[in-house]
């Protein structure tokens, strides 16, 4: 089985728990909250945080029945995290549709997104305990902290690699690594397997985030989801830019700065900015520190391989290329 047909099954799996989940939401809070929660939760995501989850379990010997219950704590978290990013963002698309807080109004989605907040610690902390509840806490410490680094960060074209790879780090990686991470001693591994596996999904997570960030520029909203240059028209300057940038003469340097400094312009000049990122090969060198970032996750699976579980060691290392390759 390949890793797409594997992903493909195990959300096929995590989605009849989550539906079952909001049906259960439905006779115990107010509809209309079910009712935001099936909205943003039922459309279309990668689920990658949960099948990252339940593959770090097994490559660690869980087979507990509940793995499922527990990883789909961490969807329930991510999606409480987008809800509260396209309000900060002011998003106008999320996955193909309009966003929660287009829909259903800012002070429900804020609302919404605490209480799935609140329904991810109460599943980690039924199956995981006070252990993984820390690593929980301490991804959501980072979210939050990575956000306001973004906003600081905001149309400053000046800001250096540093800078960049700290607010992926927060806002992307950190909770990929805690879902290998909590996946594993949820089976009961060891500190140095649970420590190997967190970095393993801190690294995979760097690459997917820088992935990303270059379908920002060059994907297709079709099938990204994602309203193409939305990055730039909210002055998130990224990788591929930041790189392109460093490489530019000065009359391009002036240029890209100059695009970046005007709202009005980061939208209606795109194109320029492509031009600009492909002729000093943004991309390619952002897609260089991906994988760069995937050789180091390869390094620490490698760690976890004796007594591994076989299925799922090769699914984690399959996941690896799945990430640098994949088109959304």
């Amino acid at each position: 089985m390949d890793i797409t047909t594997y992903i493909s099954a195990q959300t096929r799996h995590i989605e009849k728990l989550i539906r079952a989940d909001i049906d259960n939401w439905s006779k115990t809070c107010e509809p209309i909250l079910a009712e935001i929660c099936a909205y943003g939760l039922l459309s279309a995501g990668k689920r990658i945080r949960p099948v990252l989850a339940v593959l770090s379990a097994r490559l660690c010997g869980g087979e507990q029945p509940w793995l499922y219950a527990m990883a789909v704590g961490f969807e329930y978290l991510h999606t409480a995290t987008l809800f509260h990013d396209d309000i900060i963002d002011g998003a106008k698309s999320r996955r193909g549709q309009i966003p929660v807080a287009g829909k259903y109004g800012v002070n429900a989605t804020i609302l919404a997104g605490d209480y799935l907040h609140t329904v991810a610690i109460a599943h980690i902390s039924k199956y995981c305990g006070d252990a993984g509840v820390t690593a929980l806490s301490r991804a959501t410490r980072a979210m939050v902290s990575g956000e306001f680094t973004q906003q600081r960060l905001i149309g400053d074209i000046d800001q250096s690699e540093a800078d960049y790879f700290s607010v992926i780090t927060a806002k992307t990686a950190v909770l990929l690594g805690a879902s290998c991470e909590i996946g594993a001693l949820a089976a009961g591994a060891t500190a140095k397997k649970s420590e190997a596996l967190y970095r393993y999904g801190l690294t995979l997570g760097r690459a997917y985030q820088i992935i990303d960030d270059i379908l920002d520029y060059i994907g297709t909203s079709g099938k990204t989801g994602k309203v193409v240059g939305n990055d730039l028209a909210e002055g998130k300057i990224t990788l591929p830019l930041l790189r392109a940038y460093q490489r530019a003469n000065r009359h391009d340097k002036d240029k890209l700065r100059g695009i970046v400094a005007s709202p009005d312009r980061r939208r209606r000049d795109f194109a320029e900015v492509v031009r600009i990122l492909n002729d000093y090969d943004g991309f390619g060198a952002a897609r260089q520190a991906a994988a760069r970032e995937v050789d180091r996750a390869r390094a620490a699976l490698r760690e976890c391989e004796v007594g591994a579980d076989s299925e799922s060691l090769a699914m984690l290392t399959e996941l690896c290329e799945f990430i640098l390759t994949r088109q959304k």
